[in-house]
C-alpha cells in the first residue's frame, strides 16, 4: 500500500477566511461527505495551514504559499489513488488544484 500527501493549492491564498457560516457549513459538509466516501484510505485527515514566513539565507519574509491544506491518503496504486481524488472537495473551488506526492519509505 502506498501513502500520498495531497497537498491543497489555491493561488488566491485563504478564501475561507472570508467566507460566511453558512458557506462555510457547506464548504465542511462536502468535506466530510468525501471523507465518508473515501474511509480508510485516510491516514492523516489533515488540517488548514497558513503561510506565516519564509526563511533563507538568514532573512525572514512574509509567507507567500498557495499551499492551504493537506491530506495523506492511502492506496494500493495510482489507478486507486485517482478514484480517492474524484469528486474531492477542493477541486471544486475555482482555481484550485491538489499536488500529490508519494510518501517513499526510508530504510536506515
Amino acid at each position: 500500500m502506498k501513502k500520498y500527501m495531497l497537498l491543497y493549492k489555491n493561488p488566491t491564498g485563504e478564501a475561507w477566511a472570508n467566507m460566511t457560516p453558512e458557506s462555510m457549513k457547506t464548504m465542511m459538509d462536502q468535506w466530510m461527505v468525501w471523507y465518508g466516501r473515501v474511509g480508510s484510505a485516510v491516514v492523516d485527515g489533515g488540517t488548514p495551514l497558513h503561510s506565516v514566513m519564509q526563511i533563507g539565507q538568514g532573512k525572514a519574509s512574509a509567507g507567500k504559499n498557495p499551499i492551504t491544506g493537506y491530506t495523506i491518503v492511502q492506496a494500493e496504486d495510482d489507478a486507486a489513488l485517482k478514484g480517492i481524488l474524484d469528486g474531492h472537495p477542493h477541486l471544486m473551488t475555482p482555481d484550485s488544484n491538489v499536488e500529490v506526492l508519494e510518501l517513499k519509505p526510508m530504510s536506515m
